[in-house]
């Protein structure tokens, strides 16, 4: 009895570990605790819309629902939809935020805007 405890109490400790795969963010991305705020983020950032990207970015950026995440940055992915897009960790982070596959690719559209921008 005491055995086929211990077994389900392993099992149980090991399944969180062994879902959560370690990856190297390749390219500036958005992360954000919604689906619906990465989604309207990066559809401003596509339509070089800066009027879109500052509403937005006055709510989410200020209470921390949103994060830039960026390259060479090693996350914890925890959730994947049917989408395909991630739910990842920070290191040391306290929530799980949302972000696409894209954020694992190297993305020089993303390069070209953040220097027409002058973000460094």
């Amino acid at each position: 009895m005491m055995r086929a405890i211990l077994a389900v109490v392993f099992t149980i400790a090991a399944v969180p570990s062994a879902s959560a795969q370690q990856r190297t963010i390749e390219s500036y991305y958005f992360a954000c605790k919604s689906l619906a705020d990465v989604a309207a983020l990066i559809e401003a950032v596509k339509k070089n819309d800066d009027a879109a990207f500052g509403v937005i970015s006055k709510r989410v950026f200020p209470d921390s629902s949103c994060a830039m995440l960026s390259p060479k940055e090693i996350v914890q992915v925890e959730q994947t939809n049917s989408a395909g897009q991630q739910c990842v960790r920070r290191a040391q982070g306290p929530v799980c935020l949302w972000t696409d596959e894209a954020a694992f690719r190297p993305n020089p559209e993303v390069e070209q805007w953040r220097k027409m921008r002058g973000v460094k």
